[in-house]
């Protein structure tokens, strides 16, 4: 979910294809809703439009099936509307990365927990995901996809198994999603508040946008796999931000992807830097790139033109600030990804600085 002043974008799947109807009623009874027709099995994006500024409201959804109306009715479905730009005078943001829940033992804090009880105590109004929201390649998932992809370039397999190959392998990569993010605590999060998301290699898959060695221009996975694995990426988490891409990755697989993405609440400013699409293609083919590019720094720069502004919060998949250059640039030599680090790139970091 994503919310301005007047529109919220929410997220939904259907587990086949049906029309459905999304119904924000506020606390004066008044309501907004939208209906629309969704694909089974992919993730499609309401949005709602002529909210109230400043406004609690609660949304359900018409057209489902009683066991999962009755589901999703026993969430905290809330959307609280931020005031008009004039008007917003605090914004409470989080901060959230690395989601992995295979990792947590029985005696760790489980931090969605925490995030679920600070939104439910209305002390959030802008959740950051700073990548890897899910990792694919945890439980199997990628490792599955990737196996039924195995013989898609061969000249033996024909359209109608290639077809087939892709379907079943972006399906694999979509139960990673419903997994981790089916999580209780995760799924009640992510049901109110507003969210922003920033990809990083996880969401997609483990160093996709990486060699398969130094100094190798061969790719860690096909291009074809790549395509499919950005376009469920497309699905759970560009939609929220981008909702009129329904979903779907650029048609020019020519391109680079374009994964930054600005948002401004009052005097507020939030850039979410890309530090993956420079190198990567529509299409699925990698390229060399810097960090960011041109069109990227251009629009960072302009940003901080915005007119009424007072604070920025500029946020990346990798820190800033970490080891030296020197150090960080000998390291690579031997640990590959640290040349996708912004120490390694010094000239882009001190532009950045």
């Amino acid at each position: 979910m994503q919310v301005s002043d007047t529109t919220a974008v929410v997220l939904l799947e259907l587990d086949e294809a049906g029309e459905v109807e999304c119904v924000a009623t506020a606390d004066d009874g008044s309501s907004v809703s939208q209906k629309r027709v969704f694909p089974g099995n992919e993730a499609r994006a309401f949005q709602l439009e002529g909210m109230k500024p400043g406004t609690s409201y609660t949304y359900t959804f018409n057209g489902l099936a009683p066991s999962q109306k009755k589901e999703i009715d026993a969430l905290r479905c809330e959307i609280a509307t931020f005031p008009a730009a004039a008007g917003v005078k605090e914004v409470r943001v989080l901060v959230q990365s690395c989601d992995r829940p295979d990792r947590l033992l029985p005696q760790d804090t489980n931090p969605w927990s925490v995030l679920d009880d600070k939104c439910g105590a209305g002390e959030c109004d802008l959740l950051l995901h700073l990548g890897d929201q899910v990792y694919t390649k945890m439980g199997g998932f990628l490792d599955r996809a990737c196996m039924i992809m195995d013989l898609y370039d061969d000249p033996m397999t024909t359209e109608a198994s290639k077809k087939k190959m892709i379907a079943e392998a972006e399906e694999e990569l979509r139960r990673s999603y419903r997994y981790v993010w089916g999580m209780p605590a995760t799924r009640s999060v992510l049901a109110q508040s507003s969210h922003l998301m920033l990809w990083s290699d996880n969401d997609v898959a483990n160093d996709f946008t990486e060699a398969t060695k130094k100094g190798s221009d061969e790719q860690k996975y096909s291009d074809q796999f790549i395509k499919s694995a950005m376009g469920v990426y497309t699905e759970y988490q560009r939609q929220l931000w981008d909702p009129s891409c329904e979903g779907q990755l650029p048609k020019d697989e020519g391109s680079v992807m374009e994964e930054w993405n600005f948002h401004t609440y009052g005097g507020l400013g939030v850039f979410m830097v890309d530090m993956r699409g420079n190198r990567i293609t529509a299409g699925g083919v990698m390229v060399k790139g810097d960090i960011m590019s041109a069109k990227q720094k251009k629009a960072l720069e302009e940003a901080f033109q915005t007119p009424g502004l007072s604070c920025m919060l500029v946020a990346s998949e990798i820190p800033f600030v970490s080891e030296s250059p020197a150090m960080v640039q000998e390291s690579a030599k031997f640990v590959k990804f640290l040349e996708g680090h912004w120490a390694y790139k010094e000239d882009e970091c001190s532009w950045l600085y």
